[in-house]
């Protein structure tokens, strides 16, 4: 998945810290040694908002969002409402207008995407509210395979969600996605492939000088417990 600047809507922030990479740390720390507080450098860059967008303010007093408005939970909790309630999700979006933002789309014309453009719409939308927000991508969950003794983590398990600073708390999760049917389990085949395949990378392709060693001093302490 792309990093939310690859989506538009947030690719003028000033400063990359708040648009590097997914998992990336920012280049000054988040939070101040010993607390929950956001250094100001770093709350400065989770709240850039760039210019051009004048119907984000009125969607914000429209929901009661504005940065002067309630605390930080209600504003989260009224966000994830509002698009929930008037977005559907879907793996095909719509084509988006040449010359238009496709998260400002999103939002307030073509109210159909998948959770990229969800999670891109809750960071904008959390700071245009006065809550510090970033986007995150990663997977969400994965399943146990009894014959490798591993969980599996496919691509069909992809996400995107946001995450906003709450103070005393620290990053909160917020996943503005609807909720999906359950992800089907891998059948047997699936996992003994899978299960193959991973013993190969593991022992063959990667039994590198480390791994040898490895067995080699199991193997001796084995022989020495005869």
């Amino acid at each position: 998945y792309s990093s939310i600047n690859m989506m538009g809507t947030l690719g003028g922030s000033p400063s990359p810290p708040a648009m590097g990479p997914a998992g990336q740390s920012p280049s000054v720390p988040d939070a101040i040694m010993g607390s929950f507080q956001l250094e100001p450098k770093a709350r400065e860059d989770y709240l850039a908002v760039p210019a051009g967008l004048p119907r984000m303010g009125a969607l914000a007093s429209t929901l009661g969002t504005g940065p002067n408005g309630a605390g930080d939970a209600p504003k989260i909790a009224a966000v994830v409402a509002w698009l929930r309630a008037g977005h559907s999700y879907t793996l095909r979006p719509p084509a988006r207008p040449a010359g238009v933002d496709p998260v400002e789309d999103f939002i307030f014309d073509q109210p159909a995407g998948h959770c990229e453009f969800f999670a891109s719409a809750a960071v904008l939308m959390l700071r245009t509210a006065g809550v510090p927000a970033r986007y995150v991508t990663g997977f969400r969950g994965g399943e146990w395979n009894p014959l490798g003794g591993y969980i599996a983590v496919r691509d069909e398990r992809a996400h995107a969600w946001a995450e906003a600073w709450v103070s005393g708390q620290g990053w909160v999760r917020v996943d503005a996605t609807p909720p999906a049917t359950g992800i089907a389990r891998a059948g047997r085949f699936a996992e003994t492939s899978d299960a193959l395949d991973f013993f190969w990378s593991r022992w063959v392709v990667g039994y590198d000088l480390g791994r040898q060693r490895d067995l080699a001093h199991r193997a001796w302490r084995q022989l020495g417990q005869l």
